[in-house]
C-alpha cells in the first residue's frame, strides 16, 4: 500500500460544486478579453470549454468546418458539432468545404504544419479553414483544447505570423507578414 486517501469528509455535491468553481476559474484565466471564437468539434473537450465559456458569461462564437459533396452523409464532426450547439444553445458557424476547396487547403496546410500525417493535416485543414472563417467575422483569437498538453490554447490570429496565410490576395501570392510588434518575443 503506497497512500492513503483517508476519509473523506465533504458530500459528494460539495465536492462537485468546487470542482466546477475550480474548472470555471481555469478556463476564465486564460481566455481573451474581446470576443472570441471556439474551435468546436461537438465533441467532449470543445463541448466542456464552450459550457463553461457559456456559464461564465463570455461572448464568442463556436467555429467548425467540414466536407460537404453531393451524395456524401455529413461528417460526424459536424453532425455532431449541430446537435450540441443546438442543444446547448451556442452560436455555430460552419464553413462547408468542396473537394476542390480541400485541395487548395492542402496546398496551405501541408506546408504551414510541415507534416503529410493525414490525420494531422485533417485535423489542421479543419482547423485552418474554422479559423479562415472566424477572421472574416472580425474574431482575432479562437480558444481550442490542446488534449496532449492538457491546456486550453489561443491563437492570435494577429499575432500569428503563420496566419498570413490567411491574408492571400487573389493573385494567390502570400500576403506580406506581419511585423513583429516591439514587445513580443520572438521565440
Amino acid at each position: 500500500k503506497f497512500f492513503s486517501l483517508g476519509t473523506i469528509k465533504e458530500s459528494e455535491e460539495d465536492i462537485l460544486k468546487k470542482t466546477k468553481k475550480l474548472v470555471l476559474d481555469s478556463i476564465s484565466k486564460r481566455l481573451p478579453e474581446q470576443k472570441f471564437g471556439i474551435l468546436f468539434s461537438g465533441g467532449l473537450d470543445s463541448t466542456v470549454i464552450a459550457k463553461a465559456c457559456k456559464d461564465i458569461g463570455r461572448e464568442f462564437i463556436c467555429y467548425t468546418a467540414a466536407l460537404e459533396e453531393k451524395g456524401m452523409e455529413d461528417a460526424p464532426d459536424l453532425i455532431s458539432a449541430k446537435k450540441v450547439a443546438k442543444e446547448l444553445g451556442f452560436q455555430l458557424k460552419i464553413k462547408k468545404l468542396s473537394l476542390d476547396e480541400v485541395k487548395e487547403y492542402l496546398k496551405i496546410v501541408v506546408p504551414l504544419i510541415e507534416d503529410n500525417n493525414v490525420v494531422k493535416v485533417g485535423v489542421a485543414l479543419t482547423f485552418f479553414a474554422a479559423c479562415e472563417l472566424a477572421k472574416k467575422d472580425g474574431i482575432k483569437v479562437n480558444v481550442y483544447f490542446h488534449p496532449s498538453i492538457l491546456q486550453i490554447q489561443s491563437l492570435n490570429l494577429e499575432d500569428k505570423k503563420r496566419f498570413a496565410l490567411l491574408d492571400k490576395n487573389k493573385s494567390g501570392k502570400q500576403a506580406k507578414e506581419p511585423k513583429e510588434k516591439e514587445n513580443v518575443s520572438k521565440e
